[in-house]
């Protein structure tokens, strides 16, 4: 569709009767048709290229397009939807802003390092988490909301094999587990060693999220420990520091009150 010519009348004209478009001339728009685009400009809209120039902060100016309130109203209802918030196009910061106005109707706090595309999700997927607050699926799904799939939670522990589960202190507690405990496990795979995943700076900051949003979800009279599980050197295919590999070894658990 062409744009609306700057000189054009305003369609508001049509409504008006004949005598009102003296003056016109080879679709020159008199003055009544030129004031009149003000206000159709912002009710209604015109496809035009009319822009306000906002005055940023750091200096300097931006191009911010007109929307008109009845093309606002047609999709009101994609502002309160996190996945659509704010509809249109070329909004820049302020779609982010909008995101966290809406995050403070949930009781929600976003964390500004996350991408846009994240807060969007957690976003969405909040409230029905809410219904699941204190409980083992709850605790999960708000790990794997806010956290990742790399992390999950073991309630019971697997007895003794040989080779594979044996270690005591490490792998293993003798007796059994006590009440009210459970297991975090954060997994790298080797699928996931990616250059940022195995920086050791992403790695502590895995585990610091992980503590603290596991400290604000779980049970107050509950406690628990985290486990770090990453594959060892494969000589060949996971082997190269900085790249694939990170050097230590798995952290013996801790227990977290």
């Amino acid at each position: 569709m062409s744009k609306v010519p700057l000189q054009a009348p305003s369609s508001y004209m049509d409504f008006l009767p004949a005598v009102y478009r003296q003056g016109e001339e080879d679709g020159q728009a008199n003055f009544l048709g030129l004031f009149l685009k003000i206000f159709e400009k912002v009710l209604s809209g015109i496809d035009d290229d009319v822009a306000v120039k906002l005055r940023l902060p750091e200096g300097g100016t931006e191009d911010k397009p007109i929307v008109g309130i009845e093309e606002i109203l047609a999709i009101i209802h994609e502002y309160f939807d996190p996945l659509f918030t704010t509809p249109f196009q070329g909004l820049g910061a302020e779609a982010e802003e909008f995101l966290d106005y809406l995050s403070k109707w949930v009781a929600l706090v976003l964390n500004q390092n996350w991408p846009e595309s994240r807060k969007r999700r957690i976003l969405q997927k909040i409230v029905p988490l809410y219904r699941k607050r204190g409980t083992a699926e709850g605790l999960k799904e708000y790990l794997r909301t806010f956290v990742g799939p790399n992390v999950t939670v073991e309630e019971q522990l697997e007895g003794i094999q040989v080779g594979r589960r044996s270690t005591v202190g490490f792998d293993t507690l003798v007796g059994g587990a006590p009440p009210f405990f459970f297991f975090v496990r954060i997994t790298v795979t080797e699928e996931d060693l990616a250059p940022d995943k195995v920086d050791p700076v992403f790695f502590a900051n895995l585990v610091q999220l992980t503590i603290e949003m596991i400290d604000l979800e779980k049970p107050a009279h509950t406690y628990y420990t985290i486990q770090y599980d990453v594959p060892g050197i494969i000589v060949g295919r996971v082997s190269h520091v900085g790249i694939n590999t990170l050097i230590g070894s798995r952290s013996i658990p801790r227990f977290i009150f």
